[in-house]
């Protein structure tokens, strides 16, 4: 199990601004308003200007940039500076005296990204400092667990030998996240990406073809969107594993809507455990079009709130319950040889797109078949 004891971290300022009522004799006219607002737009496409230069710019002096951030912050004399520029870049020393860097390692991959510098930087900016370490405290901490806890009470652990399980003994070849919470709807591309790359290999770690099933189909929705969706299927198609995630205290913790009884976020967890309960228990009935056979594979995660370190838990858990799942199958989860043939395909046939558009007169016949078709008619421009 890799360590990610020190994760990089990168600070930033919250800058806040608010309207504020004042008397009459201070009160801004709505002339000066609209000048004010004038000015802002000018200043923040000025802004863009500067900032497309010098992205171009540094794009011509180095071609290892990944990214480029150009940072606003408030001055010490009350207005708006750029103080610096910076990038990302996955070299390890930076050359260029100009530009400031923070180094992505080349052994880190984009899916294992969001704890380094590429991820590190923009949540900084975007949500603070502050929340940024909270969330990688929340990181740590499922670290910890992962490496330390025993094998019987490791919750990634036990997650990984689940999921070889299903696939590997059950034959299932896909499996459902539904969490029940909305803020939560973007979690599921993060595993499919995070999972599918990192186990999608036909041969293992010494490079010899593998004989068994190496990952698995993700995919998934809110349960909200599932439920009327394809959980018809889930009952009474074809199964597959569902992976149900349930929030114990709700993201909004105010006043809620009571209907029937009980507030929207109880009624989400009572739809979460009748969920799981048919898909293992079924139900029989007379009419065979309204029978469940039940017996259908379920398991469920629940995590105490949404806060910055419980973010940081569930996703440090989805990586862990990766990398463990690669290592008892005996694969490199780090690699992604798959995602590059299609680029190096693409870039042939750019190659012929290019010349086609200096040549009109260019054809595609030394193309095969397939891709002489579609090349003829993108640029016929119909059908």
């Amino acid at each position: 199990m890799i360590q990610k004891d020190k994760r990089w971290i990168l600070s930033s300022q919250c800058i806040k601004s608010e309207f504020v009522k004042s008397n009459n004799k201070e009160r801004i006219n709505d002339n000066k308003a609209k000048l004010c607002l004038l000015f802002f737009t000018l200043f923040k496409a000025f802004i863009r200007v500067i900032y497309y230069y010098v992205v171009q710019y540094s794009v011509r002096l180095d071609k290892s940039k990944i990214g480029i951030l150009t940072v606003i912050v408030n001055s010490d004399r009350g207005g708006y500076e750029i103080d610096n520029i910076h990038k990302i870049t996955d070299i390890d020393n930076n050359t260029n005296y100009c530009i400031h860097g923070f180094n992505m390692f080349d052994f880190i991959g984009g899916r294992y990204s969001v704890t380094s510098a590429v991820g590190g930087l923009p949540l900084s900016l975007a949500f603070g400092f502050d929340t940024f370490h909270r969330f990688l405290k929340g990181c740590h901490k499922m670290d910890l667990h992962a490496l330390n806890a025993q094998e019987e009470k490791n919750i990634p652990l036990m997650a990984a030998l689940i999921s070889i399980w299903n696939s590997n003994f059950l034959d299932y070849t896909t499996l459902a996240i539904i969490p029940y919470c909305t803020a939560l709807s973007n979690l599921c591309p993060h595993v499919q990406q995070l999972y599918m790359e990192s186990l999608g290999k036909g041969v293992n770690a010494d490079g010899k073809v593998t004989n068994h099933i190496t990952g698995v189909i993700i995919f998934g929705e809110p349960g909200t969107n599932a439920q009327h969706s394809f959980f018809q299927l889930a009952h009474q198609g074809s199964p597959f594993p569902i992976e149900f995630i349930g929030v114990v205290n709700p993201v909004y913790n105010k006043a809620q809507a009571i209907s029937n009884g009980v507030s929207n976020h109880q009624e989400l967890w009572a739809n979460m455990i009748a969920q799981a309960m048919g898909l293992a228990k079924g139900k029989m009935d007379d009419n065979n079009a309204k029978c469940f056979s039940g017996n259908r594979p379920s398991s469920t995660l629940l995590i105490n709130d949404l806060t910055p370190e419980s973010i940081g838990m569930l996703l440090a858990f989805y990586e862990a319950r990766t990398v463990y799942e690669g290592f008892i199958l005996g694969l490199n989860p780090f690699d992604q040889f798959g995602v590059e043939l299609g680029k190096v395909l693409a870039g042939d046939i750019r190659d012929q797109i290019k010349r086609k558009n200096t040549d009109k007169t260019y054809n595609f016949n030394s193309l095969d078949t397939t891709t002489k078709f579609y090349l003829d008619i993108l640029f016929k421009g119909s059908l």
